[in-house]
């Protein structure tokens, strides 16, 4: 056999024809094969390489964030319990008063609450009012429905 010849009979193999006898080649039957089939799957492969190298450096980069807040939580921590230690060995040299003076913030909500209350229960707002002013005269502060 020539080289042609070889060369005609490996094409058309190729191809998926096939030899039966005689003189021609029955061609393939179905679907013709796809042959670049390869060169695809290689695409394919190298595209979900490339995902796979960029999950990988942001799974990284994800890491080394954790890490970072993880310290950061942890000098907090530090700091926080230094603060508390602190506090406690001041509070041991200072006399803590008996009772802490109402802030106006509080006093503001403690009457708001105290009259939506007296309205709710009957009780008459004049009372929860008269009651709340010598709470405010006992601790020294002021805050009463005219200045809120």
């Amino acid at each position: 056999m020539t080289n042609k010849t070889e060369a005609a009979i490996a094409t058309l193999e190729n191809l998926g024809y096939t030899h039966t006898g005689g003189m021609l080649w029955k061609p393939p039957l179905g679907q013709a094969p796809d042959f670049n089939m390869l060169d695809s799957l290689r695409a394919r492969a190298d595209s979900l390489e490339d995902q796979l190298i960029a999950q990988a450096n942001r799974a990284v980069i994800a890491e080394q964030q954790v890490t970072a807040l993880t310290q950061r939580l942890d000098m907090a921590n530090r700091l926080n319990t230094d603060a508390r230690e602190q506090l406690a060995q001041l509070s041991g040299r200072q006399a803590v008063p008996e009772r802490m003076p109402m802030s106006n913030e509080a006093a503001r909500k403690l009457v708001w609450s105290a009259s939506t209350w007296s309205r709710s229960e009957g009780v008459s707002e004049d009372d929860v009012l008269e009651v709340i002013a010598a709470v405010e005269r006992e601790q020294g502060i002021g805050a009463t429905n005219d200045n809120l």
